[in-house]
C-alpha cells in the first residue's frame, strides 16, 4: 500500500482488516476472485492505489498507530480507576 502498489490479497485475517475490496485493494477467497480483482485492477490501479496509499498515510502508520495504542491504554487505566 505505501508504495503504491494495487494490493490483491487472501481471505485472512489482517488483510480483510485492512484492504476493503474495490476501494484500496481486493480481498479474495477463490482463484476466480484472483483473477477477477487482478482484471480490474488494470482498469482502477490509479484510484486503488491513491486509496491505499491515503490509508497508510492517515490510519496505519506509526504515529497515529501508537496515539491508537496510548488511547486504548489510558482508557484501560481509567477504566480501572489508575
Amino acid at each position: 500500500m505505501y508504495m503504491k502498489k494495487a494490493c490483491v490479497v487472501s481471505n485472512v485475517i489482517g488483510n480483510r482488516d485492512v484492504i476493503h475490496n474495490g476501494e484500496n485493494g481486493f480481498v479474495c477467497t477463490k482463484v476466480e476472485d484472483f483473477v477477477k480483482a487482478i482484471e480490474e485492477c488494470q482498469v482502477e490501479a490509479e484510484k486503488l492505489t491513491e486509496h491505499a496509499y491515503q490509508d497508510i498515510l492517515k490510519m496505519y502508520n506509526t504515529k497515529v498507530m501508537a496515539q491508537m495504542y496510548i488511547k486504548k491504554y489510558e482508557n484501560a487505566l481509567n477504566e480501572r480507576g489508575v
